[in-house]
Formats: C-alpha cells, structure tokens, sequence
C-alpha cells in the first residue's frame, strides 16, 4: 500500500506531465535534434516509464507543431545511469538534464524538501495542498540555489 506522501508525489508528477501534454498519440521515428536527457530509478515498463513514453510523444508532436523544433526525451530508466546521487552530480556536470528523484535524491539537494514525507503529520490530502502550495517557492528558491530547478 502506497503511503499518502508517496502517492502524492507520483500524483504531481503525472498531474505535471499530464497539464504539459494535449493527449497521447505516437509519434514519427525521425531524427529530432533536441534531445533532454531524463533519467529515473523507475525500471523500463512501469508506470513510470510508460507516463514519460506518452509525455516524449507528445512533447515530439506538440514542439514540431507548435515552435516549429523537435525536442524529445532519452530516457535512462530502471537506474542506468546510476543511483540518485549519481544522477545529481550528472545533472550538476551537464550529462543528464532531468531527473525523476524520490524524496531521499530531492533531499541530497535541499533537504528542507523531506517536510514532505513526514509520516502521520498530515491528516488530509487537503493540508498536503496547502503545504505543497505555500512552500513551493521556497523550495523553488533553495533549489535554484543549488543550480536545480524543482
């Protein structure tokens, strides 16, 4: 059973990926000469994988369509590139853009983030929005600090 923080996190994250994509559809094999480099500790298959397979679709189709560039995603899934304070010192470096992090890898870069995982702190999912929503940007402002970006 997932715990309610754990939930949550995957529900933003789908939710994000979700508000940045029109609908899945496949895509073309073609050269796209913008490729991000995401990687996740997440194996190839879960549910994971699949949610930024559909969000690489549509971000090939929605940047041809509209600016007129194709950008894509290489994923590394199931830990290729390494475990998380590999990935973040490979962000850090240049080698990789993106990064699904859990919380332990989030708070490698700022561990005020962990506030999140509090077990039993949180009585609804309602006082969770209210917390995610009034220290966004501090998280926000930490992380860029250290050369993230939440």
């Amino acid at each position: 059973m997932k715990t309610p923080s754990r939930l949550y996190r995957f529900i933003g994250v789908v939710a994000l990926l979700w508000g940045l994509t029109l609908s899945a559809s496949t895509v073309e094999a073609q050269a796209c000469p913008h490729e991000l480099k995401f990687a996740l500790l997440a194996p190839e298959g879960s549910t994971w994988h699949r949610v930024l397979k559909s969000f690489d679709d549509n971000l090939q189709r929605r940047s041809q369509q509209e600016a007129k560039i194709c950008m894509k995603l290489k994923i590394y899934a199931g830990g290729v590139a390494g475990d998380e304070e590999d990935v973040i010192r490979k962000m850090r470096i240049g080698q990789l853009d993106m990064a699904g992090l859990t919380g332990l890898g989030l708070g490698k870069i700022y561990p005020g983030v962990r506030v999140k995982e509090l077990p039993f702190f949180y009585e609804s999912y309602s006082q969770v929005d209210v917390m995610n929503k009034s220290l966004r940007s501090d998280f926000e402002k930490n992380f860029l600090e250290k050369g993230y970006v939440y």
